[in-house]
């Protein structure tokens, strides 16, 4: 009798034992580590729209490098190729480059005229205004300007001297395919004199008007 007492005994230590050892290998659920779950797209879309409205405001167009306005598109593009708002905000930088571009011929700052194509260009080489801007910089570059004073009593009298010199400038205006502008004290001495101008030309002459003194033609030939 006395050995089946002792079998009992070690089987039952033997289960005891394994009790406190699964309490080891499985920890309370709140102890386990908690999987983030990922950004949805849709959510990091939104955050690059507005950050690259906000470089765009403060015109971060396309530097500094890694926090400008066309780098925050493409991070767009990336997440959604179609995304309408993206490429609708890449052409708008373009759009803005060729306006600066325009703006600095008319200042004459030629090199800053270049280089705005040229960011412009980079970023939408078929663009349809490229060439036609890089034209105009080229013809602003190498144009050429004359200026004729007039004086203000004959301007005023109509006189015939006064005639026979607009129809020379208007002649010179005509064969050179000049631009012309007419600094005028009143509208209606400038109408006249750009009638003068008219009558001596072959062709209807590209003209503006502005008043102020002295009076006088200036041409600007391509």
């Amino acid at each position: 009798m006395r050995p089946i007492v002792c079998l009992f005994f070690v089987t039952t230590l033997s289960l005891s034992a394994c009790t406190p050892l699964q309490h080891v290998l499985a920890p309370p659920i709140e102890d386990r580590p908690q999987t983030v779950p990922p950004e949805p797209a849709q959510s990091r879309v939104s955050i690059l729209l507005g950050d690259a409205e906000r470089a765009f405001a403060l015109k971060r167009l396309t530097t500094p490098l890694d926090d400008n306005a066309y780098y925050r598109y493409l991070q767009v593009l990336s997440i959604e190729p179609n995304n309408q708002a993206a490429q609708q905000g890449i052409q708008k930088i373009v759009e803005t480059y060729l306006a600066w571009s325009i703006s600095s011929i008319g200042a004459k700052q030629y090199r800053r005229a270049t280089n705005m194509l040229d960011k412009a260009r980079s970023l939408d080489e078929q663009h349809p205004s490229i060439k036609a801007l890089e034209s105009r910089i080229s013809r602003a570059k190498n144009s050429r300007k004359e200026s004729f004073q007039l004086d203000g009593s004959t301007l005023s009298n109509r006189t015939d001297s006064l005639i026979g010199k607009l129809h020379e400038i208007g002649r010179a205006a005509d064969e050179q395919n000049a631009k012309v502008r007419i600094i005028a004290p009143t509208d209606a001495d400038g109408r006249w004199i750009y009638q003068q101008l008219n009558d001596a030309s072959m062709e209807r002459i590209r003209a503006t008007i502005e008043l102020g003194n002295p009076p006088s033609v200036q041409l600007t030939v391509p």
